[in-house]
């Protein structure tokens, strides 16, 4: 095969695997992971089971995609450039109030109980799961650090132990939102807020 072909195949396999998923993340919003098989993903994709077999293994290995997808958008768009703690937790209740999920839910983004379901079926998803967890508590860590620095978080805490507190706080915020607690996503956030920042004048 020529270079110029083979290129021309690989383009066409990354044009596949775009469009595979694309439409994963359009079925898991629109009939949950659950329902969501490879025929509907290939069908709603306009692609061939043989095509999804070449480039996915199952429909984990999609959701992984999406997962990946969704979870990254959501950390750029919390920690921005990492500079402002306080906008971050803004925009972090903006994104979990109209989206309902973590991350929020537009763009097929998998709710928190699907991403659990599929660790406890894949050992190689959860890998891939605690790999982007990892990710998200050292951005975390980084804005923490930042804010410490400039006197916005109280001086006498650990930013990597707060960095996983606050990671393991939004799984567990979001769990509470997908079973339908009632739970007030904006005043949890403040008062969370409140306790790393302590009282006012006391951060140096």
């Amino acid at each position: 095969m020529s270079q110029e072909r083979a290129r021309e195949a690989a383009a066409a396999l990354e044009d596949a695997r775009e469009d595979l998923v694309t439409a994963g993340m359009l079925v898991f919003a629109e009939v949950g992971v659950e329902d969501a098989t490879t025929d509907r993903v290939c069908h709603r994709a306009g692609r061939s089971p043989g095509e999804f077999a070449r480039l996915f293994a199952d429909r984990d290995a999609v959701l992984a995609e999406v997962m990946d997808r969704a979870v990254r958008a959501f950390l750029a768009a919390v920690v921005g450039d990492g500079g402002d703690i306080v906008r971050s937790c803004e925009v972090f209740v903006e994104c979990l109030s109209a989206g309902g999920v973590y991350p929020a839910a537009s763009g097929g983004a998998p709710h928190l109980h699907a991403v659990l379901a599929a660790c406890a079926r894949s050992e190689r998803f959860r890998g891939r799961y605690v790999v982007l967890l990892e990710e998200c508590r050292g951005a975390l860590e980084g804005l923490l650090r930042t804010a410490q620095a400039q006197g916005r978080v109280r001086a006498d805490t650990d930013p990597a132990a707060l960095a996983r507190l606050l990671l393991a706080g939004t799984m567990g915020l979001q769990m509470m939102v997908e079973t339908g607690s009632g739970v007030d996503v904006r005043s949890l956030v403040a008062a969370a807020a409140r306790l790393f920042q302590g009282p006012p004048g006391d951060n140096a």
